[in-house]
């Protein structure tokens, strides 16, 4: 079983652009153009990833692994970091914190149970709204209440 990443608690993980700058471009005395130029990236991609407003993606932790004769991974772990420490500190990881456990892992016997099973739902009753999604062209996905008479 693989250890679990463990991040910080009283500060946020270090990300992946302070790091490029902070550990590398710095250092090495290179721009961030010069850098980009050199890793076939363009500057505005980079200059987002070193200023916290893009997230390095797959493609770029290979360019950054290679030109920097590191792994791919450890740039993507620094991202993954990044992202989860936000998570963990969102409004909505608040919400799931309330959720009751769906099953239990018993280690010494190493079996895995089913917890309080959720009582069986109530159908709605004839005149129920309901919740319809509607995607227009020019707008985001919205929820509806819809009547459900006809």
């Amino acid at each position: 079983m693989p250890k679990p990443v463990l991040l910080p608690t009283n500060r946020p993980p270090t990300t992946p652009g302070e790091m490029l700058l902070n550990e590398f471009l710095v250092p090495l005395g290179l721009t961030i153009t010069e850098f980009a130029e050199r890793i076939g990236a363009s500057r505005i991609a980079i200059s987002e990833i070193v200023n916290g407003r893009r997230a390095v993606s797959s493609i770029m932790a290979i360019r950054l692994g290679r030109a920097l004769s590191m792994s791919d991974e450890f740039w993507i772990n620094l991202q993954t970091m990044t992202d989860l420490y936000a998570a963990r500190n969102s409004a909505e990881a608040k919400a799931i914190a309330e959720l009751a456990p769906i099953v239990k892992h018993d280690k010494k016997t190493n079996e895995t149970t089913l917890v309080n099973a959720l009582p069986a739902r109530k159908p709605p009753g004839p005149k129920a709204a309901q919740s319809r999604l509607v995607i227009s062209r020019n707008a985001s996905p919205r929820r509806r209440r819809v009547s459900s008479t006809k």
